[in-house]
């Protein structure tokens, strides 16, 4: 018995040949589009079940429907492991060591139930995100891991394309008669012999394939040596430059190989986050549409949804240069005519399959209020306003699969805990935490050994211009401990003491490193203070009071009694030596002389 499906009330995106739009109601005849209700002829429901009796009735007034999003370039491996591709690129990629320890985790054959966890983590996220065809780039997946888990419904709700970059992988697909990409991983794999190789595979049919190359930035270089002459042309000669090759992320190919490739109908497969965040250099504005090239979306190893990356693209392509439209299409209909089922997919049309994704508009700020009901108005609202989390329903092949936002496929608590559980063991095979503190380490070593430090200085004023202060250059490293003088003022006035501010010292000041205090610290010269006459002279209790100096109110020095006396007694001395003979001599005692000897001795 035939099972019916209608979705009335609703805004369709349809993408077919005449670019239809408008609020339409869909009938879908068990898994495939059965009629499109241009002019709205199934108003109520009587006359819906009349029509169709038994038929389910979906009312998706405040929905945006389109047809179902591509993701071209899943790559499975990493989809939790997003913290190991931080300060690293393309050329860098194969020299992380986390990086390493995870794929040798992964593939051990032990290790395959936690593999499974992965791999559903990661369709399941692609399918809440409306990508329900996908083509699977990860090196994780081979023949005894399909073998053993085809059973379970993360591989058989979506449509997979496999990239196989293994001879094994790829015979074992092209057994079981199953569409693939053979993959190319790096420049230099690419050889006479392998491209003979791949000519001859793509002659069996079935297949395509996939170049991930020019990535990194001795791509090219590698090529010219091998060939004489770039990739494309070699390509070229050979007549291979057709709809059967994909090219992954070209970062690095050059102007004039666009020019070449113009019109020539190849696939171009596009991961804007990786490309932002692992290449070294801007993919041509990312307008590579005008050259005629099939450019369709992938998330590779970063991103999250088709979503965003079909955002982050309208972000990063000069403005106007693409239209709302194209961009989707990018999403929808390209990758659909790559990969060969564009009969079947890529647009709502009367006998495609019913692979359909609702919006929610129903919020205040997801709206579309523009009076022009147009398919580039609909597509600039999605890409502008919308993002994966507005997705509420879900249908592939006619099955309702997500429903107000709650999938009929899996648990949500369920699949949070295991997930949960599988990234904090990817932490620690990956080293996370190891790795982390030893990269710390190596920039706190480099940051104290850098000659290239910022000039430290100090400036001591006594109030007037700092024009004056003059600057010294450090280079040595100075501990929180360490105090030390690194800039002195020129012309630095002299400080009054005196209660007189007229009298003023001809002293300057010198500011000077103390290197070493074990011997004491000295201050004052020795003519600072004079002591004479037998009672300081022969007192060696006496303690040679220190200056005390204090400010006044008023701002005036004033000296303390026992200053004033010192003052008094040192210019009396000083008197006296002057009226003394110049030939004088000192008078000494014999006894004084001899040690230990008597007079008579």
């Amino acid at each position: 018995m035939d099972r019916y499906l209608i979705l009335k009330n609703a805004l369709v995106l349809t993408f077919d040949k005449e670019d239809n739009v408008g609020y339409f109601n869909i009938v879908i005849k068990n898994n495939i589009i059965h009629q499109i209700d241009y002019y709205n002829d199934l108003v109520s429901d009587r006359s819906i079940y009349t029509k169709y009796p038994g038929v389910n009735i979906i009312d998706a007034k405040d929905k945006i429907i389109i047809p179902a999003l591509f993701n071209a370039n899943v790559n499975s491996s990493y989809p939790l492991s997003g913290v190991f591709f931080e300060r690293i690129n393309y050329d860098k990629l194969v020299d992380n060591l986390s990086l390493t320890l995870l794929d040798k985790y992964f593939t051990s054959p032990e290790n395959k139930q936690d593999l499974k966890n992965l791999i559903t983590f990661s369709y399941f996220r692609a399918l809440s995100n409306g990508e329900l065809f996908l083509n699977e780039t990860s090196g994780y997946i081979s023949k005894d891991f399909l073998q053993e888990f085809h059973k379970y419904n993360f591989l058989i709700v979506q449509d997979i394309v496999f990239t196989s970059f293994s001879e094994a992988f790829s015979r074992y697909l092209n057994e079981i008669k199953k569409f693939h990409c053979i993959g190319i991983p790096d420049e230099s794999e690419i050889t006479s012999y392998s491209l003979s190789s791949a000519s001859k595979a793509l002659k069996e049919g079935k297949r395509k394939l996939y170049f991930d190359i020019l990535k990194k930035s001795s791509g090219q270089e590698h090529i010219r040596k091998t060939f004489s002459k770039s990739l494309f042309k070699v390509l070229g000669e050979n007549d291979f430059l057709d709809g059967r090759f994909i090219f992954s992320n070209p970062v690095n190919i050059q102007k004039d190989e666009l020019d070449y490739l113009s019109d020539k109908k190849i696939n171009i497969i596009l991961c804007p986050s990786d490309i932002v965040k692992l290449g070294e250099k801007k993919l041509e504005s990312f307008e590579l549409l005008k050259y005629g090239l099939n450019v369709s979306f992938g998330t590779g190893y970063l991103g999250k949804s088709i979503i965003s990356e079909v955002k982050l693209c309208s972000h990063l392509a000069k403005k106007g240069s693409l239209s709302y439209r194209s961009l989707l299409k990018m999403a929808v209909v390209n990758p659909a005519k790559m990969f060969d089922v564009f009969d079947s997919h890529g647009s709502i049309e009367k006998n495609k399959i019913a692979n359909l994704v609702l919006f929610d508009v129903s919020d205040l700020r997801n709206y579309f209020l523009s009076p022009d009901v147009s398919s580039e108005k609909i597509a600039e609202h999605i890409i502008e306003n919308l993002d994966s989390k507005d997705i509420s329903d879900i249908i592939i092949k006619g099955n309702v699969i997500r429903r107000d936002y709650r999938s009929k496929l899996f648990d949500t608590d369920t699949m949070k805990a295991n997930t949960s559980a599988l990234t904090k063991k990817i932490i620690d095979v990956g080293k996370y935490y190891e790795f982390k503190e030893k990269y710390l380490m190596r920039k706190r070593i480099k940051e104290l050994s850098t000659s290239n430090k910022e000039d430290k200085k100090m400036i001591i004023t006594t109030g007037n211009d700092e024009s004056k202060f003059v600057p010294r250059n450090d280079n040595d490293t100075i501990s929180e401990s360490e105090f030390r003088v690194v800039a002195m003022r020129k012309d630095v006035s002299p400080i009054n003491t005196l209660a007189d501010e007229d009298e003023l010292s001809d002293n300057t000041f010198n500011v000077e490193e103390i290197s070493d205090i074990s011997d004491g610290l000295k201050f004052f010269e020795d003519s600072d203070i004079t002591t004479t006459g037998s009672t300081l002279k022969n007192n060696p209790d006496y303690e040679i009071p220190r200056k005390k100096i204090f400010f006044d109110d008023v701002g005036n020095v004033t000296e303390t009694k026992e200053q004033k006396d010192i003052k008094i007694l040192s210019n009396t001395s000083e008197k006296k030596d002057s009226e003394k003979p110049k030939d004088s001599k000192p008078a000494f005692k014999k006894d004084k002389l001899r040690f230990g000897f008597s007079d008579n001795e």
